[in-house]
């Protein structure tokens, strides 16, 4: 090692003792993956000095708060040797809770590529998770509270209807504030599940193994009445092929899709669900696609956010791509989106695959 070299890797290790966050290593060779270093800024954030952690296994952090979503995406990375990024609930030496940001990444043999260790960045990041819990709170009182008048509102206008005759000049008035009371509604709803999901400690639901050819089947069933402009195909999947899923959520996931890909061709077109094998073994691709009017790719980095909507005049909550992603991460799954303005667009739902 040269002399410039031994001089930047001083600079770094004193860079990463002085920062103000929390470094934690681990010996994953080692029985129980102890930890073997940890600097001062894991010390300012935990209340625990180095030498009463040395030799610890890192979940002693959590106490028995240990079947939280981000500890579970932990050691799963960590079965896999990959990399990860999870929020979870620590507990400080005084028995204090603070909420801890932790970004994980392996460490292996320069020479072999064996793994031998594991690296923590941890932040203390209770102030941004404090507000997002006053914030889900309200939601979803908000929601709460405004379902009874909007169901108030919807009745009133559905007897309003029943009493006008088709002649009636108040016939169209009343279709469009139904139409929107309904959307209202439909926000409300969905804004309820976006809140329940994202409070909820649960981070599998019952997850199991599902047989996807049984599901594809069940999708036939629920298919809208054809409407002359599009035709839906459901490609078979090989009656083998199970995957790790929940039945209920993830029909309501590909419900949705294919609600999506219906209002966004509004000029028809084959509408197509297709099953391939994932690009890494364990992993099947379940996609939809539409011929419809396409998403810039601007749009495409925005389109899992809340409220983001692709086109104003075209219905929806802005929410729906939003819990179907949740779903998709909490089966242990993942979606991507290809498209093109003009050309189509796919949604394609990588899922693992798992023995019956």
């Amino acid at each position: 090692m040269t002399d410039i070299e031994t001089q930047l890797h001083a600079i770094v290790a004193q860079a990463l003792e002085q920062t103000v966050n929390g470094l934690v290593i681990t010996d994953m060779q080692a029985d129980g993956q102890p930890i073997v270093h940890v600097n001062a800024g894991f010390e300012r954030i935990t209340g625990y000095p180095a030498h009463e952690v040395i030799g610890r296994n890192c979940r002693f952090l959590q106490g028995f708060d240990n079947e939280q979503p981000g500890v579970a995406r932990m050691r799963e990375a960590v079965q896999r040797g990959e990399a990860c990024t999870a929020v979870v609930r620590n507990y400080r030496k005084d028995g204090s809770l603070f909420w801890n940001r932790v970004e994980i990444g392996p460490v292996r043999d320069a020479v072999s590529g064996e793994l031998t260790h594991y690296f923590a960045l941890q932040t203390d990041v209770t102030a941004e998770q404090e507000a997002l819990a006053l914030r889900e709170h309200f939601l979803s009182n908000a929601a709460h509270e405004l379902r009874s008048p909007l169901g108030t509102i919807r009745g009133y206008v559905e007897l309003l209807q029943m009493r006008s005759t088709p002649t009636d000049p108040n016939q169209d008035l009343l279709t469009t504030v139904r139409r929107h009371a309904d959307r209202l509604v439909a926000l409300v709803d969905d804004m309820l599940e976006l809140a329940e999901l994202e409070t909820t400690t649960d981070t599998r639901f019952g997850v199991q193994p599902v047989q996807l050819n049984t599901l594809l089947e069940r999708l036939h069933d629920l298919l809208p009445p054809e409407d002359g402009l599009h035709r839906i195909v459901i490609e078979s999947a090989d009656p083998a092929l199970w995957v790790q899923a929940h039945a209920q959520r993830l029909e309501q996931v590909l419900i949705n899709l294919l609600s999506n890909a219906l209002k966004y061709s509004p000029q028809g077109g084959e509408i197509r669900w297709s099953v391939r094998p994932g690009r890494e073994r364990g992993w099947v691709r379940l996609s939809v696609s539409d011929p419809g009017i396409g998403m810039t790719a601007d749009e495409q980095t925005r389109l899992f956010t809340r409220f983001f909507r692709a086109r104003t005049d075209i219905p929806g909550t802005g929410l729906g791509l939003v819990i179907v992603r949740e779903l998709v991460e909490r089966m242990g799954g993942h979606i991507t989106v290809r498209s093109q303005p003009g050309a189509g667009t796919t949604f394609t739902l990588h899922l693992r695959t798992v023995s019956p």
